[in-house]
């Protein structure tokens, strides 16, 4: 089955309302594992290889292998490049093969993420590569941090949407009380936030 991009995969979710899983790619186990599972529960995938999870697999070695798998898969994967930090770190993964590239600028003044991104979603569209991008501040227990990012780190409605209009940005990651890993106490997520992006 050919490689896909998120946005495929997730455009034809959210038409037919489900969900699909997206699971670190870090080692052989963390890729030939999921696609196994995805392959007998006949579910599409998303694989994100993230350089600050696994920080010895180079991602020279991390995007090949799983692009390598998902391309003998049964079932629809897209191979992406989780948390890049530079236009730079997009450019190596769409060339190692990844379908999809997420830039994080969410630690950037507003206008330098909406100039950042912009700029990757130029090159990787040109590319045929899709882009996620990020806006509000996701904390990151998974990796480590104690904290859950600045104050007010939330996604504010209005200006995803300008920030989407302005980027042309595929698909976009949003803060709404949600964290990476394993949550410290009780979750407290506002899905009424969710519910006005949408």
């Amino acid at each position: 089955m050919p490689l896909v991009s998120s946005r495929e995969l997730l455009t034809q979710a959210r038409k037919k309302r489900y969900g699909i899983p997206s699971l670190l790619a870090g080692n052989l186990e963390l890729v030939v594992g999921p696609i196994m599972a995805a392959e007998e529960r006949k579910s599409p995938l998303i694989l994100p290889f993230n350089q600050e999870v696994t920080p010895k697999i180079p991602m020279e070695i991390g995007i090949p292998l799983a692009v390598n798998a998902a391309k003998r898969a049964k079932v629809p994967i897209a191979v992406m490049l989780d948390h890049g930090k530079s236009l730079e770190d997009a450019l190596r993964a769409i060339r190692l093969g990844a379908s999809s590239v997420m830039f994080d600028g969410s630690n950037l003044p507003y206008e330098e993420n909406v100039r950042q991104t912009r700029e990757v979603v130029r090159v990787a569209h040109a590319l045929g590569a899709c882009v996620e991008a990020e806006l509000g501040g996701i904390s990151s227990y998974s990796v480590g941090s104690e904290e859950s990012g600045p104050e007010g780190s939330v996604t504010d409605p209005h200006l995803a949407v300008d920030f989407v209009e302005r980027t042309d940005v595929d698909t976009l990651a949003i803060s709404f009380g949600n964290a990476h890993g394993v949550y410290r106490g009780k979750p407290n997520l506002d899905l009424d936030r969710v519910r006005q992006i949408h």
